[in-house]
């Protein structure tokens, strides 16, 4: 165990459907952790993406997604302020105050370490930092040197799959995939941003290089549905905290439809990953990627 002068910091850099926000909701529930109520901040994510478009203005009134999210965020923030003031008589000024920092303050390396709380194991849930190219991990590296990585994967093809359901349908909320347009669906099997992501031997290099593979946890979306106890047990031994009694430790969060993948679509899924399914069934020692390629090949 670490003393209590050298606290674990952590980013989760897992892509989206592999069981992050799960991780989120466990972790945030140990007492040993500190875990913002934003899950993802998505500092050089943005940066690398976006750019030095981000000023005040964009902040308020740009149509970017990721703009729109911290918005939206925002007001999650100060109707919780609000609510304590007014409901139970709490003055929150200090939650307050983190959220207009996180949402007014200028983003940079100062700004983004003054958003944790290092008396505890803190860190940083984000999915987007898998599309990460190896200068931004760098930044990063940086920024928090001695920062512990989880990824989290997921069988590329039902990961895929789950991702297109989620924005296709649940996001619009629509229910059945004759409702969408074939074009769109079309897009989503061949987008380019989940494809890349879905390479998780580049994915897990790039990371490497930087941090270094004794400061890296793979886990595995296989192990949340099977064994959600044995892999929160594996997460505290990598963080250097002890056991801990969850309350929600049996199933995913973010549950997508429950919907059967159509077969022609499964084969185009199998078709675009297949180059990332043999590459990690020889790269990682662990039974799941063989098990998604002898799955799937």
């Amino acid at each position: 165990m670490k003393s209590t002068e050298e606290k674990t910091f952590f980013i989760a850099i897992g892509p989206e459907k592999t069981g992050t926000t799960w991780l989120y909701n466990n972790l945030k529930a140990h007492p040993e952790i500190n875990l913002n109520r934003v899950k993802e901040i998505r500092y050089l994510w943005e940066n690398q993406y976006l750019g030095n478009s981000i000023n005040l203005y964009s902040k308020l009134f740009k149509k970017h997604w990721h703009l729109r999210s911290n918005r939206v965020k925002l007001k999650g923030g100060v109707n919780s302020f609000l609510y304590y003031l007014i409901k139970k008589r709490k003055l929150k000024l200090k939650s307050l105050q983190w959220e207009l920092r996180f949402f007014f303050g200028i983003h940079n390396r100062k700004w983004y370490k003054s958003l944790f709380n290092y008396n505890y194991v803190t860190g940083d849930i984000t999915p987007k930092y898998a599309e990460l190219n190896t200068n931004f991990i760098r930044e990063l590296q940086l920024t928090v040197p001695d920062a512990k990585i989880i990824i989290s994967l997921r069988d590329p093809v039902e990961r895929h799959w789950s991702w297109l359901k989620m924005s296709l349908l649940q996001q619009r909320g629509l229910k059945k995939l004759n409702q969408v347009d074939k074009h769109k669906i079309k897009e989503c099997i061949n987008n380019k941003v989940i494809l890349k992501s879905n390479d998780y031997v580049s994915l897990y290099k790039r990371w490497e290089e930087i941090y270094g593979e004794e400061n890296i946890l793979i886990i595995y979306f296989d192990e949340l549905q099977n064994n959600p106890k044995s892999l929160l047990r594996k997460v505290e031994s990598f963080l250097s905290i002890s056991a801990y009694t969850y309350e929600a430790t049996s199933s995913p969060v973010n549950k997508g439809l429950t919907l059967g993948i159509p077969k022609e679509i499964k084969e185009e899924l199998v078709k675009n990953n297949k180059p990332y399914l043999e590459d990690m069934k020889y790269f990682f020692i662990d039974k799941y990627p063989e098990y998604w390629a002898e799955k799937h090949l």
